[in-house]
């Protein structure tokens, strides 16, 4: 079991970057409130947005474990998530080889919250920034629900796994652009960034492939 689980916790991960590093508001109230409020503001950010999280890994677990596993919904969610993969996969790609992306990101006026009242402010910000992120539901309803299948049959430890190998990405993440924030980013330049955004969108074209392949054999299964 130990060993099925790393197996699928490794490609997880990998297809979790592409939630994780893509700029939006999550990343950018990590970078400028950490030039505000220093390392910790990475931390915080993610607690509020590993809560809404896990809220909606029970809901697709314990509220769509039965319909997510009926072949045909499979291999339909399979296609959706091999779809919206590659869709975000060539963006990236594309955005970061035209220049498009960069560290220097607006904050949402959700950011005003993290300004009144530091450590709650910033764990409440980072929930409602989540919620309010249509992004965020369209991943979570495509290609996390696809890659929580495997994890399904193991139960709560395989849940658990599926969960916490997500969530630790978001706060080394997020707890990376906070210091950087505030360390007038010495470190990790738009270069760098770039780069490692290419690299994140040529693994989501190669798990799409995955997907699409997997999805069409649920579907063409008697």
């Amino acid at each position: 079991m130990v060993t099925h689980l790393i197996a699928l916790a490794i490609p997880w991960g990998l297809v979790s970057l592409s939630g994780v590093m893509s700029p939006g508001p999550i990343s950018a109230l990590a970078v400028t409130e950490g030039a505000r409020q220093g390392y910790r503001a990475g931390p915080l950010i993610s607690i509020g947005h590993a809560l809404i999280e896990l809220m909606m890994v029970a809901a697709l677990a314990f509220g769509l474990s039965q319909v997510l596993q009926q072949t045909t919904v499979a291999g339909i969610v399979g296609l959706l998530g091999a779809a919206v993969l590659a869709w975000m996969g060539l963006d990236m790609i594309r955005d970061a080889h035209r220049g498009r992306v960069s560290l220097d990101i607006e904050p949402e006026p959700a950011a005003e919250l993290a300004s009144a009242e530091p450590h709650r402010g910033l764990v409440t910000a980072g929930a409602l920034l989540s919620v309010s992120n249509p992004f965020w539901l369209l991943w979570w309803a495509t290609v996390g629900s696809a890659n929580m299948l495997g994890f399904l049959e193991y139960g709560f430890i395989g849940l658990a796994v599926f969960y916490l190998s997500h969530v630790s990405l978001d706060f080394g993440w997020n707890s990376l652009l906070s210091v950087l924030g505030g360390s007038g980013r010495q470190v990790l330049n738009d270069r760098v960034f770039r780069g490692a955004l290419t690299v994140c969108g040529a693994f989501l074209l190669v798990f799409a492939g995955y997907f699409a392949v997997t999805g069409i054999r649920f579907l063409v299964s008697p």
